[in-house]
């Protein structure tokens, strides 16, 4: 499934995913482990991605120094990490 991505914010990067972990919490999500309220659905699930940054915002700054396209990133806490699509 394809879907637009829109571009960074002033601070943000946008970066092509191809790899997503999912792990024992998800699957405590899904099972209903953690509730299940059907407002909720679909429950996203995965938390973090690893990939390359494809587009910088002006301000996006990383920790030691400027974010850049090509940088190989891991991204942590991206509620629904593992149901996003580009």
């Amino acid at each position: 499934m394809e879907a637009d991505v829109p571009g960074p914010g002033s601070r943000g990067v946008v970066v092509d995913v191809r790899a997503a972990a999912i792990n024992p919490i998800d699957y405590k999500v899904v099972s209903g482990g953690m509730g299940a309220d059907e407002s909720k659905l679909p429950l996203p699930v995965g938390l973090e991605v690893a990939d390359v940054v494809s587009a910088v915002g002006p301000d996006a700054a990383g920790p030691g120094r400027p974010v850049q396209v090509g940088d190989e990133v891991v991204v942590y806490l991206v509620e629904g990490a593992g149901t996003r699509t580009r």
